[in-house]
């Protein structure tokens, strides 16, 4: 069962991951988007709409998801979700729709997705937990990331070949991605579950939330772990910045968006595997070194930002990448890390509060730095180099891990 149960975790993982890049609100979106003349200050609204309205209802879903002994089908049904929201984006690109009207149809749609997003994030930790070996849970996640990166690959050689920017390109791209979630789904509704202990649904339900959220006060090594991923949110939303940047610099380069979903595709099949590896033997240090990683890189994006008209597509590309790897051992080293720190229901907790509090963390700081972009974006890239390298403080506090 074991054995059975990794493929089909890889597998899903796989698709997931693959549709995640082919629809991403780091690369493909933005480049859309501020191709048809839609402001910055949209762009940059992109990533934390998709991680917030992922994160923030968890402590709405983690009571519900609870009552349930198995958690696949609904982890299949938010696969089922982000299916059709991306789809319904291809078609609004397919249709080419007015900027006003496209701008605002995506943000609702990438809210619909992330919303679905977030109840996969919350049952798939729970099927890892469930169903793989600890010391087998960052291959797992790692195996399937470099998976995913040799088909991001692929479909970025193919944008290449592409000579002129259209709306078909973008259908295709989000077409594919969709019908990756589907087929996670189904991989998904074939695991070989065990029953989880269930909880019946509490009428007290503030009373309930406030003595989930009581966690935070009385369990410091989760307290420390909240905080140092809050600020190293910037692996992420940093990069949306660095497309535009490089996009205002080089306007007519189309190669961009295809080397773009190249690089994305090279982070993640170059360092899914290795961050896996280095999760499973100490994850917090995967942590820490992807934090280094992030605020060394924002650093020199501020400086790439006070001369963009004299830096080369090239540095631009170099600079995605290592943000891009970098991201990849937080979102990686913060999985396993999490998984790690409690078994069963309490996993549950865990997930729904740091996933909450996490939402509401980049809401706010998403708001904050696409505002702060659209007056200077030099001055986002500081302040993610900032938080990054403050994260590192925690990570290095004595945790039980």
């Amino acid at each position: 069962m074991s054995k059975s149960n990794r493929l089909l975790l890889i597998g899903s993982q796989f698709l997931s991951k693959t549709a995640d890049e082919l629809s991403s609100a780091k690369v493909v979106l933005p480049w859309l988007l501020n191709g048809v003349g839609i402001p910055v200050f949209v762009s940059g609204l992109l990533v934390p709409i998709r991680e917030s309205g992922s994160l923030l209802p968890q402590l709405i879903f983690g009571p519900w998801v609870k009552t349930k002994r198995h958690r696949k089908t609904l982890n299949a049904l938010g696969a089922v979700i982000q299916a059709l929201s991306i789809l319904a984006i291809a078609l609004l690109v397919f249709q080419s729709t007015s900027p006003i009207v496209l701008g605002t149809g995506v943000l609702v749609l990438v809210l619909v997705l992330s919303l679905a997003r977030g109840l996969c994030s919350l049952t798939a930790k729970d099927l890892l937990g469930k169903t793989v070996e600890e010391a087998q849970r960052g291959s797992v996640s790692g195996l399937s990331a470099s998976l995913a990166g040799v088909v991001t690959l692929g479909i970025g050689a193919l944008i290449l070949y592409r000579s002129q920017l259209s709306s078909d390109v973008y259908f295709v791209l989000l077409l594919t991605a969709g019908l990756c979630w589907l087929l996670g789904a189904a991989l998904t509704s074939r695991l070989q579950e065990p029953a989880s202990e269930t909880e019946s649904l509490d009428n007290n339900a503030s009373q309930n939330l406030l003595d989930t959220l009581a966690l935070l006060k009385t369990e410091p090594d989760f307290r420390r772990f909240i905080l140092a991923r809050a600020l190293l949110a910037g692996s992420g939303l940093s990069i949306p910045f660095v497309i535009i940047l490089a996009q205002r610099t080089h306007p007519d380069s189309f190669w961009g968006l295809g080397a773009f979903v190249i690089i994305s595709g090279i982070a993640s099949l170059t360092s899914g595997a290795i961050w896996g590896k280095l999760a499973d033997w100490n994850c917090r240090r995967v942590l820490i070194l992807a934090a280094a990683l992030t605020s060394i890189s924002c650093l020199a994006a501020a400086l790439f930002s006070f001369s963009s008209n004299a830096v080369s597509m090239l540095a631009f590309f170099g600079l995605a990448l290592v943000l891009s790897i970098a991201h990849q051992g937080v979102r990686l080293g913060r999985k396993v890390l999490l998984v790690n720190m409690a078994k069963g229901n309490r996993r549950t907790d865990y997930v729904a509060i740091a996933n909450s509090v996490m939402g509401l963390w980049l809401l706010a700081l998403g708001a904050a730095s696409a505002l702060l972009a659209q007056w200077s974006i030099n001055a986002s890239f500081v302040l993610f180099a900032a938080a990054s390298a403050l994260s590192i403080t925690f990570l290095m506090s004595k945790n039980k891990d």
